[in-house]
């Protein structure tokens, strides 16, 4: 296929069911997540649980304004998604997952992203154990980035 010669990590044809795209997902972010790179992917240990490890983010410099109250927002969000998950709240996990996936690649933070996705998912699915899991992700993450401007 032209798009994975023309390096896509994956390529889906029309009509895409749900269940499939999911699948893709999951594989793509979870290949991502394994390593660390300069665009935000989470490490993982040998054991799949993330370890909290520094990491620098290369932000563009006319962003500068902008980052720190993204990042504030992604922040207040683990709240939110917290009592929303607690609530078996999934619209409102919906929403924020779908947000995230917007905001996260728009700003360079493309883990952000693939949590999004993963979250929105969850939601569809009603699968709570992802979205703690996810969340927890997200959490370590936010702790774990150094924001360079470039």
């Amino acid at each position: 296929m032209r798009s994975i010669e023309a390096g896509c990590d994956a390529h889906l044809s029309k009509p895409v069911k749900r269940a499939t795209l999911f699948d893709v997902i999951i594989a793509v972010t979870d290949a991502a997540s394994n390593a660390a790179g300069r665009n935000g992917n989470l490490p993982s240990s040998p054991h799949g649980v993330n370890q909290v490890k520094r990491q620098q983010i290369e932000i563009e410099a006319d962003l500068r304004d902008l980052v720190p109250n993204f990042l504030d927002h992604k922040r207040a969000d683990l709240g939110t998604l917290r009592t929303a998950i607690d609530h078996k709240d999934y619209e409102t996990i919906s929403q924020i997952g779908h947000k995230m996936k917007g905001e996260g690649g728009s700003f360079g933070f493309d883990a952000v992203t693939a949590m999004g996705s993963v979250l929105e998912q969850a939601a569809l699915n009603q699968d709570l154990t992802s979205a703690n899991h996810t969340l927890d992700q997200l959490a370590e993450y936010l702790e774990s980035i150094d924001v360079v401007y470039t």
